[in-house]
């Protein structure tokens, strides 16, 4: 862990926060109208 030839592997934060990103963006927006028409069923 945290080899000095690879910088990117000890700190692999940046990548990870992009990703995270963009996935919880993309999951929001496809699940967005399902939870409404979902929320407005069961509640």
């Amino acid at each position: 862990m945290g080899d000095p030839e690879r910088p990117e592997a000890a700190r692999p934060e940046k990548g990870e926060q992009l990703c995270s990103e963009t996935e919880e963006n993309v999951v929001r927006s496809n699940e967005e109208p399902l939870l409404r028409k979902s929320s407005r069923r069961s509640f």
